[in-house]
């Protein structure tokens, strides 16, 4: 293509110098003169052309379909080498384990178990009366009284709260600190701590374990 438009540019020059100096010089002009306007008009008309090159829609250098402009040289795709290849880092056997252990079917499940145990709870001592009276754990018929007793105070309901709340969270870090301070809010007060009343074990338990949850939902992410 750079061939031919050379060769009109010769062509040019070569039909304009035999035809315009004559015309030129019977108005006064000088053969130079003559000669810079015939360069000039075939540098236009050679300019013109290799802008339409680019104009074609057939030569799109971009996008679907792109080829690459006429003069300019095609650059094939080079293999990417496996060694420099980015690899996917290796699972961490500690954090596979924490994801199976605190990963959201679970904490759903817990998060049931407890609502569910709270309530029964709740229904056992008569907490919607007017005047309930004094509670004791959870108890079910046929089921050893060593696995209900966890039970024993709304504490286990706002656990499942907890747990419930993580669903809205990501992370592994979250659903461990999240896990733990459920754990401390149903567990905590039969650890043998110590309060003055009004406090009681409960409350320390609940709060201890809402900071911790807490902190998780700060690490999490929605």
């Amino acid at each position: 293509m750079d061939d031919l438009l050379e060769r009109v540019r010769a062509q040019v020059e070569r039909s304009t110098t035999a035809i315009e100096p004559e015309e030129v010089l019977a108005r006064g002009g000088h053969r130079r003169r003559s000669r810079l306007l015939n360069a000039a008009a075939a540098a236009a008309l050679v300019g013109q052309a290799r802008a339409g090159r680019y104009v074609d829609p057939s030569r799109r250098t971009v996008g679907p379909g792109a080829r690459t402009p006429v003069g300019l040289p095609s650059v094939a795709p080079q293999p990417v080498s496996p060694d420099l290849a980015p690899r996917a880092a290796a699972p961490d056997p500690v954090e596979r384990v924490a994801g199976l252990a605190v990963g959201p079917p679970v904490r759903a499940v817990l998060a049931a178990v407890l609502l569910a145990g709270c309530a029964l709870w709740a229904y056992q001592n008569r907490l919607y009366a007017a005047a309930p009276g004094m509670t004791r754990p959870l108890t079910l018929d046929g089921v050893p009284s060593a696995w209900t007793t966890w039970c024993d105070s709304a504490n286990a309901g706002w656990a499942g709260v907890l747990l419930l709340a993580s669903l809205f969270f990501r992370g592994r870090r979250m659903a461990l600190l999240v896990t733990l301070g459920a754990a401390v809010v149903v567990l905590g007060h039969q650890l043998g701590i110590r309060t003055v009343e009004p406090v009681r074990a409960s409350h320390v338990g609940w709060l201890l374990g809402s900071t911790f949850a807490l902190v998780g939902y700060r690490l999490g992410r929605r």
